[in-house]
């Protein structure tokens, strides 16, 4: 006979889909096709006793099991769960009921089933494949929440019952859910930096790279981390794949919740290889772990330039590849760049005492392809030392209540822009592509000539412009406008690229 049975292998965040064969024949060997690893070929000793556990016999046939694609490297203990299964129905121990079945787990010598890394994961891609009957390990519960397809199981003998009864087994314990501690509001602590707070009002919206330049203290950091506070939460599938990232990591302590996004702000000492991802074994990076979310580097000039230019390529394309001795691997990193930095290198919150030409060279650390890939670029002043290109402060302060209804308000500007072209209401203005940009973002043609002008006055290359265009348009939404007018793109250049 044979059996069919799923699961996945980890490569870092990303799950990878498994197919396991096992037929049984006559003869007594055990043999494993396509897996090499140790504690993987174990897996019959294992599963073994744990069958002598629950009162079963291990089937006294020749069992073959093989694990495809044959061209990976298959390890690790989650798979004793779907092999054991495997064996049983290859054998006629349990009833071929399912079809589709997945598993995933580890199990003991008593029988119990144990909780491997990356069970959030594992579900987010059975699910995906449509699976029929997903099995998983019973402390997994408190990890993964929506359970309409998932069997929980705490042994080995919960599974056979399960697939003699088709009923679930009910668990002897309930798991609490994940909750992470609540964060105070940062917003309405800010003073004195309301030109900063409508910067990121547009950065929470349009979802543009932002950088916030100023002299240490006055609050490039807490405007940065309050960001947070404006975002939206993400949706069912972000949360999905924000939760399955961290439980393929191992991370889940660091797991920022169904209703929150990430905000990841690493040391400015971090290297290339813990930023972006690789080393051996190949590892994603915390532009994964800021996937859907806010990567805040402070101190941006601190940061090593090799680490710095590795950001290049994800914050436009969404994902890191990376390649080592012929293979290639791909991590998502869809984040939000927020940077902070000091204007020159003592940072003066009075006088500046740096040369000319040590200026010069700390300006120098920030590459032109990395700073055209920064939306806003906001100078933070005291204003007893405001210059003239300083974004002119508004008078009203801006409370948080205020910026959520002014968002709330935007995003149904959007949304509806988006639907009278056909096209995705959930897609940020920062992510419409070169393709759709002049149709999704409907500029008048006063907009495009102001536009044009501003380009020529300031030497823009085209990914400014491009960027400069998306901005305008998100000052436009949040002013409840389906027409961008020159008028928006004039005030998105007081947010845009300022020079340091």
């Amino acid at each position: 006979m044979l059996s069919e049975i799923h699961s996945i292998a980890l490569e870092g965040p990303v799950a990878l889909p498994v197919r396991i064969d096992v037929s049984s024949t006559s003869g007594l060997r055990f043999t494993l096709v396509g897996a090499s690893e140790p504690t993987l070929r174990e897996c019959q000793k294992r599963i073994r006793a744990a069958l002598l556990a629950i009162g079963m016999r291990w089937p006294g046939r020749q069992i073959t099991a093989a694990f495809s694609p044959a061209d990976r490297r298959y390890e690790g203990a989650s798979f004793d769960l779907p092999l054991a299964l495997g064996v049983l129905l290859a054998s006629g121990k349990i009833p071929s009921r399912f079809q589709k079945i997945w598993a995933m787990g580890e199990i003991q010598l008593n029988g119990q089933v144990a909780q491997t890394r990356g069970s959030a994961a594992f579900v987010y891609a059975a699910q995906k494949a449509n699976a029929e009957v997903i099995l998983l390990p019973h402390k997994a519960s408190a990890e993964w929440e929506s359970t309409e397809g998932v069997v929980f199981v705490e042994n080995l003998r919960q599974a056979v019952d399960f697939f003699h009864t088709g009923v679930k087994p009910k668990p002897s314990l309930e798991q609490a859910p994940l909750a992470p501690d609540p964060k105070p509001f940062l917003w309405d602590s800010i003073k004195g930096q309301e030109a900063a707070k409508w910067s990121l009002l547009y950065a929470a919206l349009g979802g543009p790279h932002t950088l916030l330049v100023g002299p240490p203290g006055i609050g490039k950091s807490l405007l940065a981390k309050s960001l947070g506070e404006l975002i939206s939460s993400p949706t069912p599938t972000q949360s999905a794949e924000i939760l399955a990232i961290y439980s393929a990591m191992g991370r889940l302590d660091e797991w920022p919740g169904k209703q929150r996004r990430p905000f990841r702000a690493p040391h400015p000492s971090i290297s290339a290889t813990a930023l972006v991802g690789g080393g051996h074994p190949i590892q994603p990076g915390e532009i994964s772990l800021a996937h859907q979310g806010i990567l805040f580097l402070d101190e941006w000039a601190e940061i090593s330039s090799s680490a710095l230019e590795a950001l290049r390529k994800p914050l436009e394309e969404g994902e890191i590849r990376i390649g080592r001795a012929g293979r290639g691997l791909s991590f998502p990193a869809r984040f939000q760049l927020i940077a902070a930095t000091n204007a020159c290198p003592c940072g003066p919150s009075s006088i500046c005492h740096c040369s000319r030409s040590q200026i010069e060279r700390y300006r120098r650390r920030f590459s032109g392809p990395l700073m055209d890939r920064m939306g806003i670029i906001v100078q933070l002043e005291n204003k007893r030392r405001s210059q003239p290109h300083t974004v002119e402060e508004p008078e009203a302060s801006l409370s948080l209540s205020q910026a959520k209804i002014l968002l709330r308000n935007a995003q149904g500007i959007k949304e509806k822009r988006h639907a009278s072209v056909g096209y995705d209401r959930s897609v940020q203005n920062s992510d419409v592509p070169l393709s759709r940009l002049l149709d999704v973002l409907l500029a008048t043609p006063e907009a495009l000539e102001v536009m044009d002008r501003a380009s020529r006055k300031r030497n823009l290359s085209h990914r400014s412009v491009h960027q400069l265009f998306r901005l305008a348009r998100t000052v436009a939404d949040v002013e409840g406008k389906l027409k961008m007018s020159g008028h928006h793109v004039v005030k998105a250049l007081n947010h845009f690229q300022q020079p340091m």
